[in-house]
């Protein structure tokens, strides 16, 4: 008896599809849940590839940071009883390293993107103490 092995890509709609089918068990999703009133903090890797040249910083693609804000963030902002506050807990890179940068660019894109949704404010610690 021989077995063969197929490598075969499936996208997100048609593994979620499959998934369900075999597990015959419904799941949440955060939008589904009553968050009226409550505050959701999630933690997202906003790690984006970065162009350090020239001692200036630009990011090479925002699709980390789009997916994000398109899969969680915006359907929480239109779920029938949204969040009162989105908190998102994020870094880039590593300490010590060329691409740890402060997330203030990340923010300012977040907000060009969700537009039309009030962003109260952006904290960022950025300063770092090796004692």
């Amino acid at each position: 008896m021989s077995i063969k092995s197929h490598n075969v890509q499936l996208s997100h709609t048609q593994s979620e599809k499959i998934f369900t089918e075999q597990t015959k068990f419904p799941y949440a999703k955060l939008c589904d849940l009553d968050l009226l009133n409550k505050t959701v903090i999630i933690r997202v890797d906003f790690n984006c590839p970065l162009d350090i040249s020239n001692g200036v910083t630009h990011f090479v693609d925002t699709k980390r940071i789009d997916d994000h804000l398109n899969t969680t963030i915006i359907p929480l902002f239109d779920a029938p009883k949204p969040p009162q506050n989105i908190v998102l807990l994020a870094h880039q890179g590593r300490y010590g390293k060329k691409d740890c940068i402060t997330l203030r660019s990340h923010f300012e894109h977040c907000r060009s993107v969700l537009k039309n949704r009030h962003i109260k404010t952006f904290y960022a610690w950025e300063e770092y103490d090796d004692e």
